[in-house]
């Protein structure tokens, strides 16, 4: 019997030390020379807090396999209220440099979280949440070529124009003229569709840029540009089928500034995936500024927003009939509304106020299609149907305002009444002195307006005027041939011409210093060519700039076509050596070459290709 128990006793510890030997690796693992995948995660993301290469060559690491309870990673953010689940991840030490100081990491297994953790909370710069993988390329390469610094003066405020199109310039201005002009950043691998013009917008302070468009794949990607580099912070790729939606208008092209925080170190972006599709719902995520990485995400599906369903419809609605977007994002709150997709939008929207740092989703006032937010104090500037005045039925898309108003805690203070016109665009201006509005009688005529708050006084401005922007001394007016004029406060009738495009073409005012801001952009940087290293499969390096001279160039003497987008129809073919501009690029659409736009000495724009795998097809011209 003795022996017998023995024999069992052995074979319990035998047991035991076998299942330590086969479990999970829970304990600390030392330094390899090949570091797994989420200790090279852990790297990458302090690289980009640090803006140094933090690599295994450079640094001691080791890392802990865990059990988890929550995606907070045990590194809970203040406030936030976490799912009780399992995942299993990643306790990652990394001491960078060799004899310098030691930073924690969590990273999920999958890697679909990674938090660098700074005394049991997230450090704010560099937060991590669960995003699709694979969709992250923060380190932007750019093209080696000659650039210019250029420094930018004191000014009552500075604007952007976007000559979009065939050109894509950017140009800005002040109360004195043109300052500076760039071609429009491309995103790494940016594509053309058609149909499509990438969407832009501008930073509160004017230090950065955001593109959102195609890359290859055909998938959807928002790149952070800042404008003093002349380079991609980061670049941002969205999941297959996934749209990705700046922020309310400026424009079909240009969005509004608002979807950054007031110190523009924020940004809240909107995605969205359509019913029907895998994956279908939306989402809005909030980047930090500074390197471009994702701090905070709401999903459609957050408990948070479900106890919203009674109260907004479009919540409760199926996932992936409405898409969000970013209206307001002020100190702490992001507002944005749930817009149908595929159907017309009402006079108003459901609108969500989202509290990123506390983990709290409530309804919004922001809800109006056609408002404007006045920055200094949050005042809304709407169209709005007086009930004392008669008013023009609802005809098309006209609704029957009669009125403008701006929102007060008593509710609508009406600040002009016109029974006989339809009343819509409103805009603040002047820094809240002024009210820009458009209005319409029954024939459709529209004009612009200019509403003098302290005195109520309309001011009928010249027909002429296709779209206006406020600025601290006025606004802005830009017709349909492209002429841009400055106007002051106490005499709005009459502009100034600041800017004309050589030829008449519609562009977009882009941008102004907001009401209360400054613009914090003292020089900016104009690069040969803008944007991230473009690398065409089976090409040769590309040599071309934009900004820059070239010339067709052959050792069999053939021609080189002219598309009219790339790979698109043909035009025209150029014979060896002529000459032309190159005003756009590059482009890989395709496959097979890497295009370029250029503007011929008679005006023609079209593509061409600079070359394949067997050699150039152009050339640069000093």
């Amino acid at each position: 019997m003795q022996h017998k128990s023995v024999s069992i006793l052995f074979r319990v510890i035998l047991l035991v030390v076998l299942s330590l030997t086969l479990l999970p690796s829970l304990h600390t693992h030392a330094q390899s020379n090949t570091p797994p995948d989420y200790v090279l995660k852990a790297m990458a993301n302090l690289s980009l807090v640090l803006g140094q290469q933090v690599t295994p060559q450079n640094s001691f690491y080791d890392w802990a396999e865990k059990i988890y309870n929550d995606a907070s990673l045990e590194c809970p953010a203040e406030g936030q209220v976490y799912t009780q689940q399992t995942i299993r991840g990643y306790d990652i030490d990394i001491q960078f440099p060799l004899d310098g100081p030691e930073y924690n990491y969590r990273v999920s297994s999958d890697g679909t979280i990674v938090i660098l953790c700074l005394n049991g909370r997230p450090d704010p710069r560099s937060v991590g949440i669960t995003v699709p993988p694979g969709v992250s390329t923060p380190a932007v390469g750019t093209v080696n070529t000659t650039t210019t610094v250029k420094q930018l003066t004191p000014a009552q405020w500075y604007a952007w124009i976007y000559q979009y199109g065939e050109t894509e310039q950017l140009i800005l201005v002040n109360p004195n003229g043109e300052q500076a002009r760039i071609q429009r950043p491309k995103l790494p691998n940016e594509i053309s569709q058609e149909g499509y013009s990438p969407q832009i917008a501008f930073s509160r302070d004017g230090r950065y840029m955001l593109v959102a468009g195609f890359v290859q794949g055909g998938v959807e990607a928002i790149g952070l540009y800042s404008l003093a580099t002349g380079s991609f912070i980061s670049v941002y790729q969205a999941g297959p089928g996934e749209e990705i939606h700046l922020g309310a208008r400026y424009g079909e092209v240009v969005k509004s500034p608002y979807v950054f925080n007031p110190t523009s170190t924020q940004y809240a972006v909107g995605f969205y995936t359509a019913f029907g599709q895998a994956n279908a719902g939306w989402k809005i995520i909030v980047f930090d500024a500074a390197s471009g990485n994702a701090l905070y995400q709401l999903l459609y599906s957050a408990p948070a927003v479900a106890a919203l369903s009674a109260q907004l419809p479009s919540v409760a609605a199926p996932a992936g009939t409405f898409f969000p977007i970013t209206v307001y994002f002020d100190n702490d709150a992001v507002h944005f509304q749930l817009a149908p997709g595929g159907s017309e939008f009402g006079p108003s929207l459901d609108t969500l106020n989202w509290h990123p740092n506390a983990n709290q989703v409530n309804s919004s006032t922001y809800s109006l299609i056609n408002q404007d937010i006045l920055p200094t104090n949050g005042m809304l500037l709407f169209p709005y149907e007086n009930p004392a005045a008669s008013f023009l039925p609802a005809n098309g898309p006209f609704t029957s305002f009669n009125s403008i108003a701006q929102a007060t805690p008593a509710g609508a203070d009406i600040l002009w009444t016109d029974a006989t016109k339809y009343h819509f665009a409103t805009r603040w201006a002047g820094n809240g002195a002024l009210a820009l509005f458009v209005n319409s009688d029954a024939n459709f005529v529209q004009t612009w307006n200019a509403l003098n708050i302290s005195t109520r006084t309309n001011t009928i401005l010249p027909g002429t005027i296709l779209d206006t922007l406020g600025t601290p001394t006025g606004f802005l007016s830009v017709t349909a041939d492209g002429v841009v004029s400055s106007h002051l406060t106490n005499n709005p009738a009459v502009g100034t011409i600041i800017w004309q495009p050589v030829r008449p073409q519609e562009v977009q005012l882009g941008w102004v210093t907001p009401a209360g801001g400054a613009f914090a952009l003292t020089q900016i940087t104009l690069p040969g060519t803008i944007g991230g290293a473009v690398v065409c499969p089976n090409t040769p390096g590309t040599r071309m700039a934009v900004g820059g001279r070239g010339q067709v160039v052959f050792s069999d003497g053939q021609p080189l076509r002219v598309r009219s987008t790339p790979n698109g129809a043909f035009l025209l073919e150029m014979p060896e050596g002529t000459q032309f501009v190159v005003i756009g690029g590059p482009d890989c659409t395709g496959g097979r070459y890497t295009w370029y736009q250029i503007q011929l000495t008679n005006g023609t724009i079209g593509w061409s290709a600079e070359g394949d795998a067997d050699g150039y097809f152009m050339e640069p011209v000093n």
